[in-house]
């Protein structure tokens, strides 16, 4: 018989929940820098049409559909002495600086080459933030098995998120302003600002990664032989209870496949989420790009009333529809606290030696 998994339940302190949250407040100032100007940069500083650059967002969400699920198998295989999730937080976001800057930077290039590095440098950046963001929230499922206690925990990150776009919604045009003035204004290059902003972003993400490592503790712990599964100011607040409820929804199904299947794939699972965040992000920029180019957007210039109209509903009806259709799903989730505490009552007897 195999080694039973280690469903602990025991109570996490306010500390604790606080270092985990943290994690989510400096990936959400790069995501959401890169989700909301990365469009902007392409088409006004580096030069590329509205249309190619909504298009190479949608493009590249492709990759997705391998990268993430590749990357919650691997770390459904991690197995450390600093845990199974752990070690992604600490070592891998050392590569949002570099990467970054590369994102935001605009050399001279063919318009074809220009193509080529936004490219590159965007799936980079996809790549290094899927190594961190899947293994951050899959942990959450390895913090506690109590389902209201692991309610409680992702409460932190969730709300702490919200404030992070909040700051950025504020902060981020003054930040790109006041580094492109201190590099030289007008004389300076154009992409000077926006690499100085995501170089301090990136900073900030590693270090609130380094905090969720080093003050937050795995106890669901899986069992070296266990068999592995195989081959964004105000309006953002809003967003926190429903933000909240899927995560702990996604978290309470890892103990129900864990009983029917007998594996434990936190990593798989939480790739599921990943990917449709990031893949809505990207249909969302191509819907931008083509509604932008049909209603005649000129970059760098005073817009028509057809444009205007049309940046009134990228931002106000596409996303009331969205949100309404996201509501249906709701009615057919079953997990309610008490199947999933009699789910890990069932795990336990059948896992424990005889």
């Amino acid at each position: 018989m195999r080694n039973p998994t280690v469903h602990s339940t025991e109570a996490i302190g306010t500390k604790e929940k606080l270092a985990y949250g943290f994690g989510c407040f400096g990936q959400n100032f790069s995501y959401y820098f890169l989700s909301n100007y990365i469009l902007f940069f392409y088409t006004d500083i580096f030069g590329i049409l509205p249309a190619v650059a909504g298009t190479l967002l949608l493009i590249t969400k492709i990759w997705d559909g391998i990268n993430d699920p590749l990357m919650g198998i691997l770390v459904d295989r991690t197995r450390s002495r600093w845990g199974k999730f752990r070690p992604w937080l600490i070592f891998t976001p050392i590569l949002f600086a570099p990467i970054s800057v590369m994102c935001f930077s605009a050399p001279d290039l063919t318009p074809f080459g220009k193509i080529i590095w936004a490219y590159a440098t965007f799936i980079l950046f996809d790549l290094t933030y899927t190594a961190s963001d899947v293994p951050f929230w899959a942990m959450s499922s390895a913090i506690t098995a109590n389902t209201t206690e692991r309610n409680s925990v992702i409460v932190y990150p969730r709300f702490i998120a919200t404030i992070a776009v909040a700051l950025a919604t504020i902060g981020t045009l003054p930040l790109i302003h006041f580094f492109q003035n201190l590099a030289g204004g007008l004389e300076a290059r154009a992409d000077r600002g926006f690499q100085l902003t995501a170089l301090l972003y990136a900073i900030l993400t590693v270090g609130c990664f380094a905090i969720t490592f080093f003050f937050v503790r795995e106890r669901v712990v899986v069992p070296r032989n266990q068999k592995q599964a195989s081959l964004n100011s105000i309006s953002s607040l809003g967003m926190a209870a429903p933000l909240v409820l899927q995560t702990s929804m996604i978290a309470d199904t890892i103990e129900y496949a864990e009983l029917k299947t007998g594996q434990r794939s936190e990593g798989l699972i939480f790739s599921s989420q990943t990917f449709m965040v990031k893949f809505s992000n990207a249909l969302t920029s191509w819907v931008m790009g083509v509604i932008l180019t049909a209603t005649g957007f000129v970059a760098n210039m005073g817009q028509s009333a057809a444009a205007l109209q049309g940046i009134h509903i990228i931002i106000s009806l596409f996303p009331f529809i969205a949100c309404a259709i996201a509501i249906v799903p709701m009615f057919f989730y079953p997990l309610t606290e008490k199947k999933h505490a009699e789910i890990l009552s069932m795990l336990e007897s059948n896992q424990r030696p005889k």
